[in-house]
């Protein structure tokens, strides 16, 4: 699920949960271990 997708939902009125690199800010699944386009292993965890 990307970033416009979730604040689709957001302004829809649902809340939703994006994952994000910590270091590149890259969009990850939720069940990403690290990230595909800098390999860091740190995942933020959002609720919107």
């Amino acid at each position: 699920m990307g970033l416009v997708s979730s604040l689709r939902r957001t302004v829809d009125g649902g809340l939703s949960t994006v994952w994000e690199c910590r270091n590149c800010g890259e969009t990850l699944s939720e069940d990403a271990a690290e990230c595909p386009r800098c390999g860091a292993e740190d995942v933020a965890r959002y609720e919107i």
